[in-house]
């Protein structure tokens, strides 16, 4: 575990859906920065793990737990994997929530209007975007994602929080269900897994 910078020990404490104490969290996040001597390259293990083992997917919003065992997940379920696992070694994280437009591959969705969760860690004593959403099974629909590189190429409404806000399942679950980018999503992913 490393050393929680001063004033940013309420960025590592386990918040809703970000379960960062909970020991299969904890043993896991240790098992998977074993040999990371610093934060930075320990952040980054845990983002190349979530990235590549739980598969991107339209789906409800989950809490670390719950990602961790169905190994799937949208952006908001994999990021609060990776924020739990950041806390629990005593690397700050925090919730960044936005609208984008996402790198895309498909011009149709390059240019849609997207809502968006990723992360910001605190190493070397700067803020650094980690988003951790889609792995390379997804590179036919969206760039995969890179360390401390957006995964957008526009972004507004920012929110930068310790916590998803009270809601914010509900709130998406009504924007799953009616609107036609995420049905053309689905549907570019569900061709995509069955090739």
């Amino acid at each position: 575990m490393f050393q929680i910078p001063s004033d940013y020990e309420e960025l590592c404490k386990p918040t809703r859906y970000c379960e960062s104490d909970d020991p299969e969290i904890v043993e896991l996040s240790k098992k998977i920065t074993n040999n990371k001597k610093t934060p930075r390259e320990a952040a980054q293990a845990l983002f190349e793990w979530v990235r590549d083992n739980i598969k991107y997917d339209i789906a409800a919003i989950l809490g670390a737990k719950e990602v961790l065992k169905k190994k799937s997940s949208c952006c908001v379920g994999k990021t609060n994997l990776f924020v739990a696992l950041c806390r629990a070694i005593g690397i700050p994280t925090r919730y960044i929530m936005f609208k984008c437009n996402l790198k895309s591959t498909i011009k149709d969705l390059s240019t849609s209007v997207v809502r968006h969760v990723a992360a910001e860690i605190y190493v070397d004593r700067k803020w650094i975007i980690v988003d951790p959403a889609y792995e390379k099974s997804v590179g036919k629909m969206y760039e995969p994602s890179k360390f401390g590189v957006p995964t957008w190429t526009k972004w507004w409404d920012v929110q930068r929080v310790k916590s998803l806000p009270r809601g914010f399942s509900f709130l998406q679950k009504l924007f799953f269900a009616s609107n036609s980018e995420v049905k053309k999503v689905r549907n570019i992913l569900k061709g995509i897994r069955n090739q």
